[in-house]
């Protein structure tokens, strides 16, 4: 597997373990939920997990959090997909962006106008 799609199906494993405990009590409070929406900006991740990508690198590649993943999405607890990701503040900073595309998304981050320093 690719490491942009493992590093997503990790991050997306850890979130939703974190998310189990606090579903299952909002449940038992009397506040049931429908599936929580899981959203990746990864194809692959997301083809995966619905069992969409089938070859036989990932068959033999496939890892206990992809199982549990879609073990919790068929359980009616999570609906993964796959959006777009142009409104992922994450990208900023983990892929490189020329300077000009910096400054334009720049607002989204910065709250203080910055005043150029001399």
């Amino acid at each position: 597997m690719s490491s942009v799609q493992e590093s997503e199906t990790g991050a997306g494993f850890l979130n939703t373990q974190e998310l189990v405990p606090t579903r299952t009590a909002l449940i038992e409070m009397g506040h049931p939920k429908g599936p929580i929406p899981i959203q990746f900006d990864n194809k692959y991740a997301v083809g995966i997990i619905n069992d969409k990508v089938i070859s036989r690198t990932i068959q033999r590649e496939i890892d206990m959090r992809i199982y549990w993943l879609r073990d919790r999405q068929r359980q009616g607890q999570f609906h993964i997909h796959w959006k777009k990701g142009d409104d992922n503040m994450a990208d900023c900073v983990t892929i490189h962006f020329a300077a000009k595309h910096r400054q334009l998304v720049r607002p989204k981050y910065v709250t203080k106008n910055i005043k150029k320093q001399k």
